[in-house]
């Protein structure tokens, strides 16, 4: 029988740990040796059944689930530089303004208050969708529409949320028609979660310190 991974299913590894990224029950979950070596070895296509029980863990648990399809973690390319550090500004007149950006960041807030996770990121995966086909974007570009985002989010009146400022900074770009990924990422002991956006190696949402702190387990 094969199997693949369910639907709501995300991982990464950490040093030598697995954490899979549950997005319909919002929670992520850090598997035991006998688990992640399972889920190695069939990333690798080495699977084989000596651990019967991990696997059938994985399975219980609804992290694998027969059809067919790859097994794959997820994986952020190298950062090279981030552009809140290291890319000049233009003195162009910069957009998008405050009254998108805060538009943008309440229509996030909102998606993840009332529909939760997994249907937030449905709904941006929709409008991503919708935005493209997508044109190539010049890392200064980036670098000036995300001082304008930085900007405007002065203004936003509740706590910034690196997941919600994610897929409003996302909205942004996708307006005009630049595209980006957005990562779900973790550390170990002590255990945190992060969100960040990168544009192949070009960072937009952090200094790239912060992010070299946690490995991805979630893209958008």
């Amino acid at each position: 029988m094969a199997y693949t991974l369910a639907p709501h299913i995300s991982f990464g590894f950490v040093g030598a740990d697995a954490v899979v990224l549950d997005i319909a029950a919002d929670r992520y979950l850090r598997l035991g040796k006998a688990e992640t070596d399972t889920l190695r070895a069939l990333t690798e296509g080495e699977w084989s059944d000596n651990t019967p029980a991990a696997f059938e863990r994985l399975s219980r648990r609804g992290i694998i689930v027969s059809g067919s399809g790859p097994i794959a973690p997820v994986v952020a390319a190298p950062v090279i530089a981030s552009v809140v550090e290291t890319i000049s500004f233009s003195r162009a007149t910069c957009e998008p303004g405050v009254l998108e950006i805060l538009t943008a960041r309440m229509m996030a807030a909102r998606w993840m208050d009332f529909a939760g996770l997994s249907r937030t990121m449905a709904r941006w995966r929709a409008l991503r969708t919708r935005a493209g086909p997508f044109d190539p974007a010049e890392p200064s570009s980036l670098a000036d529409l995300v001082r304008a985002f930085q900007q405007g989010m002065r203004y936003y009146p509740s706590k910034r949320r690196c997941v919600q400022d994610s897929l409003a900074l996302m909205t942004c770009l996708w307006r005009r028609h630049f595209d980006a990924d957005v990562y779900f990422g973790v550390r170990l002991d002590p255990f945190a979660a992060h969100c960040w956006v990168q544009s192949g190696g070009l960072l937009l949402t952090d200094p790239a310190a912060v992010v070299a702190e946690f490995s991805p387990v979630f893209r958008l």
